[in-house]
């Protein structure tokens, strides 16, 4: 059987255990599955892989059983089954958590690495900052300081950790954190829950900086607009392409000496409506 600690989709796993199972016996089918299930639509289940529908609990202690599934593998299952089904990003992140969890009791569950930087919006500026002024173990109470909402020195220690473990920054050897990379990639391994998380933490910093900055040091607008999908399309183009070139003249900074943090959103604020 497939090793399900290694899938964040229930329903990829599925498929590659009925995958594997035809190969071994031609009579196993999701005709068959659904029998034993109890459930009378013979098409069920193929909606199920296809993404057109979800599973009940009753379905999941069902499916448990006809796989025989041990205990922790029924465990990660049924809290799999609720990471892909749940309807908001802090259900998902509350599942996503209980699944990294599995990698701490000693399964080769799914890695937790790349959804660690994300956790923390500090841990990004961080990496940032030791790029441009000096950060050792011995001045992060001058250091956190600088940081705008300020760290604890705690906090400061276990974000340095946490990107040396992550191989984004190192240790020089006269004890001076570096950045090795330039740019951070969230990469096909990271889920979407992560950086969405990561995302709503910074629209929260964005909200505090009215109070934290003078208007001369942030830019802040909004505009309400009615478009059709084309242009809705050319505008996420358009933002796209304004942040690449942003990022652009950030690389081009020779010496750079703040950490700045730019949200760019658009979203829509009704349902498209037809003629």
């Amino acid at each position: 059987m497939p090793d399900i600690f290694t899938y964040t989709d229930y329903r990829a796993f599925l498929r590659d255990l009925l995958a594997e199972k035809r190969s071994q016996s031609g009579a196993f089918s999701l005709r068959q599955i659904s029998r034993k299930a109890g459930i009378r639509s013979t098409g069920f289940f193929s909606w199920v892989l296809q993404g057109k529908r979800n599973i009940s609990e009753r379905v999941v202690l069902e499916l448990i059983k006809i796989l025989k599934l041990n205990r922790p593998e029924a465990e990660y299952f049924s809290t799999l089954v609720h990471y892909n089904q749940a309807r908001t990003i802090v259900e998902r992140k509350r599942y996503f958590d209980d699944l990294a969890a599995f990698k701490r009791k000693g399964y080769k569950a799914i890695t937790p690495d790349h959804y660690e930087f994300y956790r923390n919006w500090y841990y990004a500026a961080l990496r940032e900052l030791v790029a441009i002024t000096r950060v050792t173990d011995g001045n992060l109470a001058q250091t956190a300081k600088l940081l705008s909402p300020r760290l604890r020195p705690s906090e400061m220690k276990k974000g340095l950790m946490v990107l040396k473990k992550l191989g984004m920054i190192r240790t020089s050897k006269n004890g001076v954190y570096e950045r090795i990379d330039d740019v951070v990639s969230t990469g096909p391994q990271t889920e979407a829950v992560a950086v969405q998380s990561y995302q709503i933490a910074c629209m929260d910093l964005a909200k505090t900086a009215y109070d934290r900055f003078e208007r001369r040091q942030r830019e802040m607008s909004t505009v309400t607009m009615s478009v059709d999908s084309d242009a809705l399309g050319a505008i996420m183009d358009r933002l796209r392409k304004a942040r690449e070139d942003i990022m652009e003249i950030a690389r081009a900074t020779v010496r750079p000496t703040r950490v700045l943090q730019l949200n760019m959103q658009v979203f829509p604020l009704s349902k498209e409506i037809g003629e």
